[in-house]
């Protein structure tokens, strides 16, 4: 981060980061804690599945909301405010309520998990739209967090001991309610950092993108000129400054400029499919193989490329390490380009290669272990890297094209919403085919453990689910 960062740009950065870090915090702290639940909860060992399809109902939030949001206007800016502050709410009900039953059913915990399910779901088509509003590096900030929600359920599994409890587990280092608890701040500081971004002038004066910096005349008197600091802004991202684009407007309601975007002759503008695809048919090919690729790797596939759940384990840990850092190596410009399609091309042998691994009989017989435990790690560090690389890349291009090649904020807007729904179908399609790869039998080294992941890989954030 060059040029006017500085201190604002690293509070811009760690605000933004903090933020994609949230939406999938609550689900992820119930797949940590389902060692746990599966032993007190009366569902027993079916209790994980039953949370994978909890959470696949929400699978039909983002369509319900882009349908809204182009229908009824509904605020993009707000609709981010209000899942960080349902949350922020489940996490605390599920601290308060989640060993409760209602008439034998863990009807708490599952109705608390769905309501967490939505909010990440929505999070898909709303988190980076919302991030594109503003300075490029506020996608790669976004991205890293994203990222990061994986590592906390790690790092709270590792604390709580959560790999070696008993069968009651008396034994784990702090209970239930302390992890949601925990989650729930975390949340909050996601909030926190939402209210800093919207309704503080000053940060919007240094993190408005320079697609926003024509302002009429009457808003330079109320909110002040920005235009020559967003020549400064742009610079520091290594592109020169647009021209502005007509309708695109910088005021207190920036995040909702898109649904108002006209054309030159001041008609309302509409996108269509075809217009989508002419603009981005390359980007949503992308983001579904590399959700595809992502979720038919891991979780699902890891139990069959190791022997114990330490090595799965610590596998697991180098996926989430190297993910977050893909997501972040977009911040350096020296990393961006245009051209995804070698990433891609070596995304997919890689991937093909590890599902090969998974379904030949016997992986490793015959093979130092330690030295197939290392191959297979390193196989899975270079993967998701790639992986985390293009989940970042593919929006920043987007917005690149944005500012250098006259996409119109609508345009943006439509195209990564759409982005997010391919995600969504990618995951689930990389899921499926793991889950009924693993049921026919086709995949080896084949265990209840394994079967399990297979299922909660459906909510696209499982975390410590291999040690079940």
């Amino acid at each position: 981060m060059q040029g006017s960062c500085s201190l604002v740009g690293l509070e811009g950065w760690f605000l933004f980061f903090i933020i994609g870090a949230a939406p999938w915090l609550v689900v992820n702290g119930v797949f940590v804690e389902i060692p746990i639940l599966v032993k007190r909860q009366p569902e027993g060992d079916k209790l994980a599945a039953i949370i994978g399809a909890v959470v696949q109902i929400g699978n039909l939030a983002p369509f319900m909301w882009i349908y809204c949001r182009h229908r009824f206007g509904i605020s993009q800016k707000n609709t981010v405010g209000v899942v960080l502050g349902i949350g922020i709410i489940c996490g605390l009900l599920l601290a308060w309520t989640a060993q409760d039953t209602v008439s034998g059913h863990s009807i708490p915990l599952l109705g608390w998990t769905f309501l967490g399910g939505i909010c990440g779901c929505l999070s898909k088509v709303t988190w980076f739209p919302f991030a594109a509003e503003y300075r490029e590096a506020a996608l790669s900030a976004m991205s890293t967090g994203m990222g990061l929600s994986g590592i906390i359920g790690v790092v709270i599994g590792v604390a709580q001991n959560i790999g070696n409890i008993n069968e009651d587990a008396s034994n784990a280092n702090f209970e239930l309610n302390t992890v949601f608890y925990i989650l729930t701040g975390i949340n909050l500081f996601g909030l926190l950092a939402f209210v800093r971004i919207s309704f503080s002038q000053g940060f919007k004066t240094n993190w408005v993108s320079p697609v926003y910096t024509r302002i009429n005349s009457s808003e330079e008197e109320e909110d002040g000129d920005f235009s020559d600091n967003a020549s400064v802004i742009s610079t520091s991202l290594g592109f020169e400054p647009s021209p502005g684009i007509p309708g695109g407007r910088f005021d207190h309601g920036l995040n909702d400029s898109a649904t108002h975007s006209v054309t030159e002759d001041g008609q309302q503008e509409t996108v269509t499919f075809r217009v989508l695809l002419e603009k981005g048919k390359i980007f949503l090919l992308i983001a579904f193989l590399n959700s595809f690729f992502n979720y038919l790797v891991m979780p699902g596939l890891l139990p069959y490329l190791q022997y114990d759940t330490s090595r799965i384990f610590w596998s697991t840990t180098m996926y989430y390490i190297a993910n977050m850092l893909g997501r972040y190596i977009p911040s350096y410009a020296v990393f961006v380009t245009p051209n995804l399609l070698p990433v891609v091309f070596f995304l997919f042998l890689t991937g093909v290669y590890l599902f090969y691994i998974g379904c030949s009989s016997d992986p490793g017989v015959g093979t130092d272990g330690e030295s197939w435990w290392a191959t297979i790690a390193a196989f899975v560090f270079f993967f998701s890297l790639l992986n985390g690389y293009l989940a970042t890349m593919v929006a920043k291009v987007v917005k690149m094209k944005e500012e250098g090649e006259g996409i119109t904020p609508k345009q943006r807007e439509v195209l990564l919403q759409t982005i997010g729904l391919f995600n969504q179908a990618g995951s689930l399609s990389g899921t499926y085919l793991t889950l009924a790869l693993a049921s026919a039998g086709a995949l080896h080294k084949t265990t209840q453990a394994a079967t399990v992941t297979a299922t909660l890989t459906a909510v696209g954030n499982s975390t410590l689910s291999l040690d079940i």
